[in-house]
């Protein structure tokens, strides 16, 4: 049973479980909204009201602004296990997870790379290139 939702508002608990699920995790605004399916002011907001209360920290790396959780907060192992504890597991993401390179701090993409599409096999080969010649141009 997810008794996230219950102890918490919707909005909180979705942010807590992206958050505190992974202590590692550093995720920027829009990915954040991605996975959770919220509106992105809703998010705003919440991570203000967090932020506010230090239990998620962020960080800006360009035109980005990555948030965490914040470890060093004393009701971190608290959420943490409340969180893992509550929710249910969390399917695998498609896409990569963008992290941060420890040294020079610049994303990197990890885990899954989107899949390149193929055409068909059963499509005709394309046409032979043709190259123009000059008395073809006149």
């Amino acid at each position: 049973m997810d008794l996230l939702p219950i102890l918490f508002p919707k909005v909180r608990a979705e942010v807590l479980r992206l958050l505190f699920a992974d202590a590692s995790a550093e995720l920027h605004l829009r990915d954040l909204t991605r996975r959770s399916g919220l509106a992105l002011g809703t998010v705003q907001t919440e991570l203000a009201k967090l932020g506010a209360a230090q239990l998620v920290v962020s960080e800006r790396d360009g035109n980005r602004r990555y948030y965490r959780a914040n470890a060093a907060h004393p009701l971190f192992p608290t959420l943490q296990q409340l969180v893992l504890r509550t929710t249910a597991p969390v399917a695998p993401q498609p896409l990569a997870t963008l992290t941060r390179d420890a040294t020079t701090r610049k994303p990197t993409a990890v885990g899954r790379q989107a899949s390149v599409i193929r055409p068909p096999s059963d499509l005709p080969p394309p046409p032979a290139a043709h190259t123009l010649t000059l008395n073809e141009i006149d």
